[in-house]
């Protein structure tokens, strides 16, 4: 797929001048933005090596039993907190993560936000989740719900 960088799409839509114009780029876009692999599908076809079970990782990401089991059946889409909370529980790279937030069409962490900084360095360091959310408190920002 040939996907166009924000500052083209930017100016592809600055020329538009017409409703039929507007409809043509929005109808490309949505073909464009159609996420080829859901988080479910991503993180349930991570090797081996990064797998836990799902009981482990429950344990380890403090998200509430059957909401997992919902995420991981496909009945429920995981907002961004619960995203993160699953790649910090499986120790995922930063890498992994944005690929993951990007599966779940949520925004990616970016490293101007003060909560998503202290995330980005929890995550290049392995930290657990429990020490992640010490950190965000520790830096004054909102825990991972």
């Amino acid at each position: 797929m040939n996907r166009k960088s924000t500052h083209e799409l930017s100016e592809t839509l600055g020329k538009i001048s017409t409703a039929s114009g507007l409809s043509e780029y929005m109808e490309n876009l949505d073909e464009s933005n159609t996420a080829s692999e859901t988080f479910r599908e991503f993180f349930l076809s991570l090797p081996e090596g990064l797998r836990y079970s799902l009981p482990e990782l429950i344990a380890r990401s403090g998200i509430e039993r059957t909401y997992v089991y919902q995420i991981m059946s496909g009945i429920r889409k995981p907002g961004r907190d619960k995203v993160i909370l699953l790649c910090l529980a499986a120790g995922l790279s930063i890498e992994d993560t944005q690929h993951a937030l990007a599966c779940g069409q949520l925004s990616p962490l970016y490293v101007r936000r003060r909560r998503d900084a202290v995330l980005i360095f929890a995550l290049n360091n392995h930290l657990s989740v429990q020490d992640t959310q010490e950190l965000l408190n520790e830096f004054h920002e909102k825990i991972l719900e």
